[in-house]
């Protein structure tokens, strides 16, 4: 339990450290290139504890087996096949066609294996030709059995990479615990492989590779995989692909496999620091500003989440909870009317003495990090004078007609423009004289080499401007697109904007608009050709996608796409959502696709994320997981892909959708 904080008995802002204070609060804003968080706010809810309301574990999905190996003439890869029938993609070094790969049954020819006499380019991602992928099939395979061995055999050396989806409807699931020497894999529920799992590892070619690492303390549930070593400045990563043989409730055989990319641990980085304040105080607007120093880096934003409560006659009650996306020396504001509405409720409105507000708990997460938890309430720093009465009486005097239904101010703190008509954020004022524009937002892992990363095509959008940010190919968190997105509004003087995204665009303006001020606050409510969406979307994957860990730490072992991204992934996606709040979450219109769907044949988008995905999909996106609770879902259609290179058009290139876009946006 921890000791509460109070806050406004002593105080560390007064006289002239009050306004070195103030003064300091100005600078924050310049720092970060004017990106104000909001301050989410929400009354306490009896008995749910303070933080992010589900457990932020790393949990890994497998429905697939994958196999990795190096193959050259006489020295073929060999792999088990399982359940009655499956359908795999081969993996090889481009060109295929100058390899020769065969598929060879070593122990009598059984059922039958198909492989296309074509490879298809793009092997793990689109735009990325250093793989090309062979489909294979099979079927005819004994219900039971222990495994159908087979080799990939090859006519010139490649490194080979073999995905198989068979027909065993069987999910497992492993969590990972990170420690600083490695990681834990264990596996979820009752389900134990058949012999202690399999590790397999390779160093890699990705940007920031390490060492191998290695394995040990293997079992039947769990294997610890430990790093392989590095620079010792936590950039170096390794690759662990680990395997099992499953026998299912219904006595089928099936081999399952996780790939995790292990990064290089600094020396502590695991451990969550103490967390202090040193400045808070009763502002002009009856507000109570608090004020977090050391979180990180000045230039780097961590979500702060605090609770506040009111203690009076030996008793504290819990008030409200506050997230706000802090850098180092970063304010949190209170707002007045919280803490007014509980004063009012508890009966001690108009007095100034007889009450403490106190800060009851604090957590820190690091949204790079996967909201992994990096602080947590320590000692408070108490220096200068308590506030005078009158500053005490703006919290006492009783709260607004508003205030007692919660306004959406209280919900998310003041917006800074109003700042600005009163004169005091000359950089405000100026945004204020800027345009409106409607954002075209790309996705995950765009090609900024090629000059375009934006996918929709522009002309299709009246008053419009293609949101660009970066030289490299981005994996960017969630939070660090939003950052990007802000600066690049604030840069190109736009005051008031509409999002129209694809892919993890769409989060990200979400993100934008839950955490930030920006230019979709100052979207115009109305006037000619101006429409009622905030913000829209086309294949966002809110709830995840199973390819942004599985598939992309595949890719990254060979140097191909851009890697892992954790607020993508299925687990990451659930912790990330949790702190979306419903006002937020009603400003998205959403839009899902899938591939068109043949009776004779077998379709996909993509021949590798295919196995991957469960349909429908759009090769990175399923439907399901294109959901968003409380969003608006502007339906489904088939016929068309994530992105270019499939086997359907990409939906960003839809004249129609787009023009609904573009007609319905605000801006």
């Amino acid at each position: 339990m921890w000791k509460h904080t109070q806050l406004l008995q002593a105080p560390p802002c007064g006289g002239l450290l009050l306004f070195s204070c103030l003064v300091l609060s100005g600078m924050v804003a310049s720092v970060v290139d004017a990106q104000t968080p909001k301050m989410i706010s929400s009354p306490v809810v009896p008995g749910i504890p303070l933080g992010i309301p589900i457990s932020t574990e790393i949990v890994l999905t497998s429905n697939t087996a994958t196999h990795i190996g190096d193959c050259a003439p006489g020295t073929p890869v060999t792999l088990s096949l399982y359940g009655t029938s499956g359908r795999a993609a081969i993996g090889v070094e481009a060109p295929a066609g100058d390899k020769g790969i065969s598929v060879v049954q070593t122990n009598g020819a059984v059922g039958q294996i198909d492989i296309a006499p074509v490879a298809k380019p793009d092997f793990f991602a689109v735009n990325d030709e250093s793989f090309e992928g062979i489909p294979m099939q099979y079927s005819g395979l004994p219900p039971t059995s222990d495994g159908i061995p087979i080799e990939i055999q090859c006519t010139a050396p490649t490194a080979i990479v073999v995905i198989v989806n068979d027909d065993v409807n069987f999910v497992i699931e492993a969590s990972v615990t990170e420690s600083e020497d490695g990681d834990e894999i264990e596996l979820i529920g009752e389900v134990a492989a058949e012999a202690p799992l399999d590790g397999y590892t390779r160093p890699g070619r990705g940007q920031g590779a390490g060492p191998p690492v290695s394995f040990s303390s293997a079992d039947n549930k769990k294997i610890k995989v430990n790093q392989g070593g590095g620079n010792g400045n936590g950039n170096g990563k390794g690759y662990a692909l680990v395997s099992g043989v499953f026998t299912t409730p219904s006595g089928d055989k099936v081999r399952r496999s996780f790939v995790r990319g292990v990064k290089e641990k600094q020396s502590g980085s695991m451990t969550p620091r103490s967390v202090t304040i040193d400045c808070c105080d009763i502002n002009q607007d009856g507000d109570i500003d608090v004020r977090f120093p050391g979180l990180g880096k000045k230039d780097e934003f961590l979500r702060v989440d605090a609770r506040f409560g009111i203690e009076a006659d030996g008793a504290t009650v819990e008030v409200v909870d506050v997230t706000a996306s802090l850098t180092q020396g970063g304010f949190m504001t209170v707002h007045g009317g919280w803490i007014r509405k509980a004063l009012q409720d508890i009966g001690l409105q108009d007095q100034t003495e007889g009450w403490s507000v106190v800060l009851i708990d604090v957590i820190v997460y690091d949204p790079k990090q996967g909201y992994r938890t990096v602080g947590i309430k320590g000692n408070v720093i108490n220096n200068g004078v308590p506030p005078g009465q009158a500053k005490r009486a703006l919290l006492s005097r009783g709260p607004t007609t508003e205030e007692k239904e919660i306004t959406d101010e209280m919900k998310m703190g003041k917006k800074p423009a109003a700042q600005a008509r009163n004169g005091q954020n000359k950089n405000l004022r100026r945004e204020l004289s800027g345009i409106h524009k409607k954002i075209l937002v790309h996705g995950y892992c765009v090609n900024y080499a090629s000059g375009n990363p934006n996918p929709f095509p522009i002309n299709q959008f009246s008053n419009s401007i293609a949101f660009s940010s970066g030289t490299t190919n981005n994996n960017w968190s969630h939070d660090e697109f939003a950052q990007r997105f802000v600066a690049f509004a604030n840069n190109n003087n736009i005051h008031g904007c509409g999002c129209i995204a694809h892919s993890q665009g769409g989060a990200a303006c979400l993100h934008t608009y839950t955490y930030y001020w920006s230019c979709l606050d100052n979207a115009a409510a109305s006037g000619a050709g101006i429409g009622s969406r905030l913000i829209q979307s086309v294949g966002t994957p809110y709830q995840g996608t199973p390819l942004a860990g599985n598939l992309a730490v595949l890719g990254e072992i060979f140097g191909a796409g851009c890697g892992e991204n954790t607020d993508m992934t299925t687990s990451g996606a659930d912790t990330w959502l949790s702190g979306i709040p419903t006002w937020a979450r009603q400003q998205v219109n959403y839009y899902t696709t899938s591939f068109k769907d043949n009776w004779w044949s077998v379709d996909y988008c993509h021949l590798a994320t295919d196995l991957f995905l469960s349909d429908p999909d759009d090769g990175t996106v399923e439907k399901h997981r294109g959901q968003l609770a409380w969003g608006v879902n502007r339906g489904h259609k088939e016929g068309w892909c994530h992105t270019t290179g499939m086997s359907d058009p990409s939906h960003t290139q839809d004249s129609s959708r787009n023009s609904e876009m573009n007609t319905n946006s605000k801006w």
